[in-house]
């Protein structure tokens, strides 16, 4: 049992931690674009959980560790109305929210509800580039006037012109970046004047798309991440993978997401998620306590291991 000064050490140590996270409560939500785009590495979690709870509790914490949230709505079944109050809870902790979502009308949705920039999956092509874009930094153009400035890549009206400007700015337009065909178009999609701001490979899918399933370790879906790397930064914008943890295999490590911030030109890193973070610290902890009261040994319960002797 802990004497009662050591219990009162850690509680004063837990006092100062909670202070000092504390202080990022309610201070300025920095622009995403600018950080997605930034030579400094900026980390991010995925956040699946829509509940204020999350927030209320954790989010001071989670606001010192990482620098921006990315929400999915491709996988994850998250209403709009829950999806405005996470991207608002958020950037009250100075969190941008980064909000991954199927179209452009989609995008449009997440961004009047709080989201500071939106990803779409499986991009491929420039005339998909140019429809989120419409979306994102083109804001409130539709119809005629929206299909007359991304045509002519200009906006008729200098007072106008500058009011979309300025808005358009403000909002991060990223490519999810899962395929060859994505890979061949790059230079393409990420010309200037598209305003991408980032690209995020998806690795999973990415995996699938190159016929090595999950091999995250193989040297051909390495050097493709290599490839968008090079080719993103080349143009100017952040280039970003979702890091989905070693609960899915070899090359999702953080050794390895560590190389590629090192040596591979990554500048932002989407850490785990909230769903994997606790599995893997759940399996990590209930193994530790098995193998501290002898339960376990080696990775095997001890009726197996003495089966096996």
């Amino acid at each position: 049992m802990s004497s009662p000064s050591s219990l009162q050490a850690r509680i004063a140590e837990l006092e100062t931690q909670l202070a000092a996270a504390k202080k990022s409560c309610g201070k300025k939500c920095p622009s995403l674009p600018a950080l997605l785009k930034s030579d400094k590495t900026a980390y991010g979690t995925l956040i699946q959980s829509p509940s204020p709870f999350w927030v209320t509790w954790g989010g001071s914490f989670i606001a010192e560790t990482v620098d921006f949230v990315f929400i999915d709505t491709e996988h994850t079944p998250i209403q709009r109305q829950d999806l405005s109050a996470m991207c608002t809870m958020y950037r009250g902790m100075g969190l941008p929210a980064l909000v991954r979502v199927v179209d452009a009308e989609e995008a449009r949705q997440a961004l009047d509800g709080g989201a500071s920039g939106v990803v779409c999956p499986y991009m491929e092509t420039v005339d998909q580039v140019k429809a989120l874009r419409g979306a994102v930094k083109l804001r409130p153009f539709k119809g005629k006037r929206l299909e007359e400035a991304l045509n002519m890549n200009n906006i008729e009206g200098e007072e106008i012109a500058d009011y979309i400007k300025k808005r358009g700015e403000e909002n991060a337009l990223v490519l999810n970046i899962e395929s060859q065909a994505a890979i061949d178009n790059l230079e393409a999609m990420l010309a200037p004047e598209l305003g991408v701001d980032a690209v995020l490979i998806g690795p999973h899918d990415l995996s699938c798309n190159l016929g090595v399933p999950e091999q995250y370790q193989h040297t051909k879906f390495q050097e493709a991440v290599k490839t968008i790397f090079r080719k993103a930064r080349k143009a100017g914008v952040g280039a970003s993978i979702h890091q989905i943890g070693s609960l899915f295999g070899p090359g999702m490590d953080n050794k390895t997401a560590g190389t590629m911030v090192r040596e591979w030109g990554c500048n932002n890193i989407v850490v785990g998620g909230d769903l994997t973070l606790f599995i893997s610290g759940l399996k990590q902890s209930v193994q530790q306590i098995k193998e501290l009261a002898g339960e376990e040994t080696g990775g095997q319960s001890m009726a197996v291991a003495g089966v096996v002797a």
